[in-house]
């Protein structure tokens, strides 16, 4: 019997620990040391005290192409959005996201998922919504945005996961909302995507996505 918690343990909730599954057969994962694992043996990394729970391991097509871009623009993608959402369109970025993040309908204590959250540009609207009783998890197939979001981690109590979209690794009606703006247009299959987040978010529920060129619901 191990008498002591992983860091992985220690810094999420036993509420979440549950719910996370393997994204591929959905079967439970059992913690052994800084790794999560299948009852078959299976094993997935904790990365710098992120969960990674990717599937499939070797990315292709449109995941692949795009998860290297991502990877490759962080240090400017939230500095380069507001900097021609206000030159181009005259859009103050934050207080676009700050009104979208108004009409998902949040409360306070809210569960919420985010996938695909970027550097976290809209963590701190979600957070005040659901108020610090709630839960805010952010999952993204980019472990680069992820680092940045650890960077706001602290003040605004987020646990981070990275995973692919198209298979989250959660039990069904895990949250009570899911949010997702921008990209998934970009996965390799947006429809298995959406059927993915609908599936993880609690009956009644609030499932709220956006992209300026997604295919229709």
């Amino acid at each position: 019997m191990r008498l002591t918690k992983s860091r992985y343990e220690s810094a999420y909730p036993k509420r979440l620990l549950d719910a996370i599954k393997c994204p591929e057969t959905k079967e439970p994962l059992q913690v052994k040391g800084e790794r999560l694992a299948r009852a078959d043996g299976k094993e997935y990394p904790v990365i710098n005290g992120i969960p990674s729970l990717v599937y499939p391991p070797e990315l292709a097509g449109q995941d692949k192409k795009w998860n290297q871009f991502y990877d490759l623009c962080v240090p400017l993608y939230d500095l380069s959005e507001r900097m021609f959402g206000k030159l181009i369109n005259g859009v103050d970025i934050r207080e676009a996201r700050k009104e979208i993040v108004s009409h998902l309908g949040l409360q306070p204590g809210m569960k919420v998922l985010e996938v695909s959250p970027g550097p976290g540009v809209f963590q701190q609207f979600l957070r005040d919504e659901i108020s610090a009783s709630g839960e805010l998890v952010a999952l993204d197939l980019s472990i680069g945005m992820l680092k940045q979001c650890q960077k706001k981690q602290s003040r605004l109590g987020t646990y981070l996961i990275q995973g692919n979209g198209m298979y989250l690794p959660f039990m069904d009606g895990s949250f009570d909302a899911l949010f997702h703006f921008g990209g998934v247009n970009l996965f390799n299959d947006p429809e298995a995507a959406l059927s993915e987040f609908v599936r993880v978010v609690r009956e009644g529920g609030i499932v709220a996505w956006g992209d300026r060129s997604a295919p229709r619901a």
